[in-house]
């Protein structure tokens, strides 16, 4: 990365500033991240069900 500044703001519930290092580590962290087994299993039933669901109405 270079060495400007990095900033990553969230709103909602929590407000959270990241800045230099933190906000590296967390754009590092995303572009390793691995996807979720648990997940993905539980976003394909959901899909079926709902394919399911709009075929019967």
């Amino acid at each position: 990365m270079n060495s400007t500044t990095n900033l990553f703001t969230t709103q909602g519930f929590w407000h959270y500033v990241l800045t230099d290092k933190d906000a590296q580590q967390m754009l590092k962290q995303m572009e390793n991240s691995k996807p979720n087994e648990r997940a993905i299993k539980s976003l394909q039933e959901g899909r079926v069900l709902r394919q399911k669901m709009l075929e019967h109405g």
